[in-house]
C-alpha cells in the first residue's frame, strides 16, 4: 500500500496505538447497531482539528515505510505466547535508526522506519533496522516471515479497544464479514509505503492521485 500523510511512517497503524480521546462510531443501517457505541462520539470541531493536524505538510518531502512481518520459529511453527511476549519486549529497545515497532492484532509486528528526505537514507535506515531486530529475534530462536497472508488463519493476540470496535464492526454485518475481518486484522502483512503532501495543493492532489 501506498500513502500520503503529512507525517511519513511510524504514524498510527503501526501499533496502531495513540490518536485522539473519545470513540468513533459508524452510521448504523436497519437493524445494526452502532460500533463501538453511540457516545461519545467524535464532533464536528474535533474531527476538523485531526484533519488539520493530520495533512499539515510538517515533512512535504519526507517518506518512510511500514514493514510488517508474522513471527515463526526457526522450524515455521507459530510461537507460543511466552515467546511472542518475550519476542515484543526484545523489539521495544531502541533501534539504531530511530525506527519504531509495533504490534498488529495477530501479533504481527511491524518496523516503523523514521523520516527521511533522501532514498537511500530510507533504505539504509529500514536495513539497519530490520537487521538489528531480525538478530534480537534470532537470539530467542525466531523468525520473521515476510508474506502477504498467514496460511494457517492466524488468531488474535492483542487485545486493545481499537481492535475489539474493528471486530465488534466486522461481526455486526454478519459471519461473513466477520471472518474476512478477522483474517485481515490476523493473518495478513504488508508493506507500506508513505510520502509527504509535496509543496503546495497541485503538488498535493498529484500525490494523492498517484497513491492507490
Amino acid at each position: 500500500r501506498t500513502s500520503t500523510s503529512g507525517w511519513p511512517a511510524g504514524g498510527e497503524r503501526g501499533g496502531r496505538a495513540g490518536g485522539p480521546p473519545g470513540r468513533w462510531a459508524s452510521p448504523a443501517g436497519p437493524g445494526e447497531r452502532l460500533v463501538p457505541a453511540p457516545a461519545p462520539v467524535l464532533d464536528i470541531a474535533a474531527a476538523r482539528r485531526i484533519a488539520a493536524d493530520a495533512f499539515c505538510p510538517t515533512a512535504p518531502d519526507g517518506m518512510g515505510v511500514e514493514l510488517e512481518w508474522f513471527l515463526r520459529r526457526a522450524d515455521g511453527s507459530a510461537p507460543t505466547d511466552d515467546e511472542h511476549d518475550a519476542a515484543l519486549a526484545a523489539a521495544a529497545a531502541p533501534l539504531p535508526a530511530g525506527g519504531r515497532v509495533s504490534v498488529e492484532p495477530g501479533g504481527q509486528l511491524e518496523l516503523s522506519t523514521p523520516t527521511c528526505t533522501r532514498l537511500p537514507d530510507l533504505l539504509e535506515a529500514a536495513r539497519c533496522d530490520a537487521a538489528t531486530l531480525q538478530a534480537r529475534l534470532a537470539a530467542l530462536g525466531l523468525v520473521t516471515v515476510g508474506t502477504g497472508l498467514d496460511p494457517t488463519g492466524g488468531r488474535r493476540r492483542v487485545r486493545s479497544p481499537r481492535y475489539d470496535a474493528m471486530a465488534a464492526y466486522f461481526a455486526a454485518r454478519g459471519p461473513a464479514t466477520a471472518r474476512l475481518g478477522r483474517t485481515m486484522m490476523c493473518a495478513t502483512a504488508a508493506l507500506q509505503v508513505n510520502v509527504g503532501l509535496g509543496d503546495g495543493r497541485a503538488e498535493a492532489a498529484a500525490r494523492w492521485q498517484a497513491a492507490p
